[in-house]
């Protein structure tokens, strides 16, 4: 695992694993989510903050409660984006 602060952790080879394998999932579904919000708010549909669909509907293989972060991760990017941008 990479952080800003290098520290130990009591977790085991398996359980590091396992957060590593999540990674490039997340990577992909944030991309594709935000890709779609900003789609939408392009052509002035309002995104709701919470999830209406699924994550295979932007192909991923996330669980859906792994895909419910991905989906407030991006709201919150692009409501900040919003904000800044009407300032």
């Amino acid at each position: 695992m990479h952080s800003a602060v290098r520290h130990k952790t009591t977790a085991n080879a398996g359980k590091i694993s396992d957060v590593r394998a999540l990674f490039p999932p997340y990577r992909e579904a944030l991309a594709a989510t935000g890709r779609m919000m900003v789609r939408d708010t392009q052509q002035g549909v309002d995104v709701p903050s919470r999830s209406p669909g699924k994550p295979s509907d932007v192909g991923s293989v996330l669980s859906s409660r792994h895909y419910k972060s991905v989906w407030n991760m991006s709201h919150a990017a692009l409501e900040s984006w919003k904000a800044k941008d009407s300032v």
